[in-house]
């Protein structure tokens, strides 16, 4: 069942997209209802055809804080992406490109990897059940996730 809050949001998207034009549009207003005591800021961006058709923020860096949200902020995403992730799997999976039973090996190659790995499936992956460790050490997600690494969509 859709929260109220993704009721909103997945409407606000498909009217975004049906209004799309040559320059994005700023939905900053609309995000502002939104916004909730746990949520202190947010923004939002609709892609058609990759392009972004509107972008916009609402609310303040942190709670309590007088500073503004901006379109430039990077945001921590947490665990959003692994429901991010899921979704795109499964769009390649729907096309064709790849099945819930492709292996890390088929998939990627000769990259190199631990070869215990070349034999995880997808589907293991998504699911958790493939044998990698439950504590990743933080320090492996430092060097991916610097400040040069993060990629601007505005």
């Amino acid at each position: 069942m859709i929260s109220g809050f993704g009721r909103i949001f997945a409407g606000w998207v498909l009217l975004s997209v049906a209004l799309a034009s040559a320059s994005p549009a700023d939905i900053g207003d609309d995000l502002t209802q939104l916004l909730s005591a746990e949520v202190p800021g947010i923004a939002a961006a609709a892609y058609l055809q990759g392009e972004v058709v509107a972008a916009g923020v609402a609310g303040y860096r942190k709670v309590g804080s007088p500073e503004k949200v901006t379109l430039e902020d990077r945001f921590h995403l947490g665990s959003c992406t692994k429901s991010m992730t899921a979704t795109l799997a499964a769009i390649l999976v729907k096309e064709g490109e790849i099945s819930w039973s492709t292996t890390c090996g088929e998939a990627f190659g000769e990259m190199k990897m631990n070869s215990a790995f070349r034999k995880v499936t997808l589907k293991e992956l998504l699911t958790n059940t493939g044998g990698l460790p439950t504590d990743v050490p933080s320090q492996l997600w430092h060097r991916p996730f610097a400040k040069n690494n993060c990629r601007k969509i505005s």
